[in-house]
């Protein structure tokens, strides 16, 4: 028997022994790099998931179908940015599903699997390919939304009369009118309620934006004061999860008021819309904005900004105008709704809407108070697409 010196076998053991630590390093190697693919792989087809179930919740308002279409094409668009199309074995399983929660709060589910090929142990017989699954969920709140728009004789010379119909038309689209809820008032002379807190509120509101008399001055917090009662008219279950919002818009300045006027000197005081002017016929009706006649004796009103009584004239009733409409958007911020302001045009003070809204750029930011945003449309041109901003900002805020 031939036997191979000592040096020989040492040499051939050291052989087999890197032969094996070899392919031990290359598969170890393969597998690090197979592992590494596979994460990433389920992080892409994950982030494909999670866009599609919030832009799919957030378009419920035109319908499951058209949510469900917008859903799965927000899946693929982010899954080819992906390395996943170029390693798959066949195109991704994707199961969208809309339910309602034990809150009746609508959801959405989304689940993709694709089966993909690893670049090294696809060599071994099991692992040719290898499946990849991701799901998300997301919910939609319910909206309470409370329009405040501006009907004053102003809008006639803008162009704001004929683009605002338009723009709310645009802007209610948005929003979900089986599970949402909207109401719509408007302001000049006086308020006026022109939709009540509805379901089903989207022809409702075209028709009467549609409507809308453009005439008269600006009485801003009585519009606000107005679309907040809407808003806090609804029953709130404590474990509903609720987007309480309110949309004001005006294209000038706040510039009338509601006081308390003692027209006959013989008579009590009542509550009456002061316009801008001095004059004895300067007043309206706050329930149907009839022109009402006073004594010449009444050339005063109580301010609340500064707690006295001062001159009846349009500058103070102006700067009066502007701080009630400030407070009223303060108390409905109080009561839990988000306010958003929409100026359109010059004419309007800009640090006041963004104070109204305590929109985080204003200089007056208050960080313990609800945030909404203000918004400026410097023509009517841009109303439509101003009122896009806004529904895009408040479907953001829907999302959970």
């Amino acid at each position: 028997m031939h036997i191979l010196p000592r040096n020989a076998r040492e040499q051939g053991a050291i052989f087999v022994t890197f032969a094996v630590s070899l392919l031990v390093l290359i598969l170890m190697f393969g597998l690090a790099i197979d592992t590494g693919f596979f994460y990433m792989s389920k992080a892409a087809l994950a982030k494909g998931v999670d866009a599609s179930a919030l832009m799919g919740v957030r378009t419920l308002g035109k319908g499951e179908a058209e949510a469900e279409r917008i859903a799965a094409s927000t899946f693929f668009m982010n899954y080819a940015a992906s390395n996943l199309p170029a390693r798959q074995v066949s195109d991704p399983n994707l199961k969208i599903r809309f339910f309602s929660d034990s809150n009746n709060n609508r959801r959405i589910s989304v689940e993709a699997k694709v089966r993909v090929t690893p670049f090294f142990i696809s060599i071994l017989p099991p692992f040719d390919s290898v499946g990849i699954s991701a799901s998300a969920e997301a919910a939609r709140a319910k909206l309470l939304i409370g329009l405040s728009l501006d009907r004053s004789g102003s809008m006639n010379g803008n162009g704001g009369a004929k683009a605002l119909p338009g723009a709310v038309a645009t802007f209610i689209d948005f929003f979900d009118d089986k599970n949402d809820q909207a109401a719509m008032t408007s302001y000049a002379y006086h308020s006026t309620v022109d939709v009540e807190m509805t379901k089903d509120f989207k022809k409702k509101i075209k028709e009467e934006a549609g409507k809308l008399n453009f005439t008269g001055w600006t009485y801003a917090h009585g519009g606000i004061d107005m679309a907040n009662g809407e808003i806090q008219g609804v029953k709130v279950n404590p474990d509903e999860n609720v987007l309480k919002t309110l949309v004001f818009f005006t294209d000038g300045f706040a510039n009338a008021i509601l006081s308390s006027v003692k027209c006959d000197p013989t008579k009590p005081a009542r509550q009456l819309i002061i316009t801008p002017g001095s004059g004895t016929s300067d007043f309206r009706n706050p329930k149907d904005g009839e022109r009402v006649t006073c004594h010449s004796s009444v050339t005063t009103f109580f301010s609340e900004k500064y707690q006295q009584n001062r001159t009846r004239n349009s500058s103070n009733i102006t700067e009066e105008g502007l701080f009630r409409a400030e407070k009223s958007a303060e108390q409905a911020r109080k009561a839990g709704v988000i306010v958003f302001a929409i100026g359109l045009g010059n004419n309007i003070e800009k640090n006041s809407l963004l104070k109204m809204a305590n929109d985080p750029s204003s200089p007056s930011y208050n960080p313990t108070q609800l945030a909404g945003a203000a918004v400026f449309a410097p023509t009517a041109s841009d109303l439509d697409e101003v009122f896009r901003q806004v529904a895009a900002k408040i479907l953001l805020r829907l999302t959970m």
